[in-house]
């Protein structure tokens, strides 16, 4: 293996950064519903949209495939962006959140028009930035009257996806008063990424219920979803 002295300080800070992070966010028990709310997510998410059977016969139809696929870049993005907190990559995490964000609009618009499947489908570039961009679709859903998180979307984006001033105060480090390089330890910030990737997951599995029309067999798993949620509402400590 070549030796790499750059890159292995940096993993090295890495892994030092998970042994004080993980322990602070996985065992505080304030934050156990939140977990508890993504893992049952998570659950749904890959028992709904992932094929386990590459090579088998598939009966799902093109358009269903459409809809898992996104249900999968959901699902992936979660446990990345998992991932990049645990490790201190915090204005990391919520970027990829974006994609999840993007995936769900997607999702609830062809819940609402099953009809545009197929043309997102086999669309070109211009087409879909133009008939299946991020505002296209909230525009496109708030006329039938259905309720999206594009406002959140549009903050992810100033927040952690560009560089901006406003995106400053997620590389801050408290311990010295100055922007941060690489991974940190900043239990603060790492709550309140983990509170925005819980509730992204949650959205996009409650999409996916009603786009594959699954949620009768999943009746229980969203149960479980919606009481970890009202526990974290009911909870006195919050990020």
């Amino acid at each position: 293996m070549q030796h790499l002295p750059a890159l292995e300080s940096w993993w090295s800070t890495e892994a030092s950064v998970s042994s004080r992070l993980g322990p602070a966010l996985l065992d505080a028990t304030p934050l156990a519903p939140l977990w508890r709310a993504t893992n049952h997510a998570i659950h749904v998410l890959s028992l709904t949209c992932a094929q386990d059977a590459p090579g088998s016969a598939c009966n799902h139809t093109q358009d269903q495939h459409v809809l898992m696929f996104l249900g999968c870049r959901s699902l992936t993005s979660t446990l990345a962006s998992l991932r990049l907190l645990l490790a201190g990559y915090y204005l990391q995490s919520l970027a990829v959140q974006r994609d999840v964000l993007e995936s769900t609009l997607l999702l609830q618009l062809f819940v609402a028009t099953p009809d545009a499947i197929g043309r997102w489908r086999t669309a070109d570039a211009r087409q879909r930035l133009r008939d299946f961009g991020a505002s296209a679709i909230a525009k496109a859903l708030a006329a039938r009257g259905v309720p999206t998180r594009y406002d959140v979307y549009k903050e992810f984006c100033e927040l952690a996806t560009h560089p901006s001033s406003v995106s400053r105060i997620l590389t801050w480090r408290r311990d010295l008063s100055r922007q941060g390089v690489g991974p940190f330890v900043e239990t603060e910030s790492a709550r309140k990424v983990l509170l925005e990737i819980t509730l992204n997951c949650c959205d996009a599995c409650n999409t996916i219920l009603d786009a594959l029309k699954d949620r009768e067999r999943f009746a229980t798993e969203w149960s479980a979803i919606e009481k970890a949620i009202d526990d974290w509402n009911a909870a006195p400590e919050q990020p």
